[in-house]
């Protein structure tokens, strides 16, 4: 499933650079099938990266706990 993930967020990143790119953008039919596409995967993604933000930050946490002085600020991220 990650797999999958990562596979549709590396789309997500080809098509901003295909719907930027000045030469897709004059070929119209070309550039709103990307737009499509693009706008189809756009909440997956937001949601994707928002997951990773949220693991890394609690694998942040579990590394402070390690460490005395910072446990107390890593049970209050936890």
């Amino acid at each position: 499933m990650f797999q999958k993930l990562k596979d549709v967020e590396k789309r997500y990143e080809e098509l901003n650079g295909l719907i930027a790119d000045p030469e897709v953008i004059s070929r119209q039919s070309e550039w709103k099938a990307y737009m499509k596409e693009h706008s189809s995967i756009e909440d997956i993604v937001i949601k994707y990266r928002e997951y990773k933000k949220v693991q890394k930050n609690l694998e942040d946490a579990k590394e402070m706990l390690a460490d005395p002085e910072m446990k107390e600020l890593a049970e209050m991220e936890m």
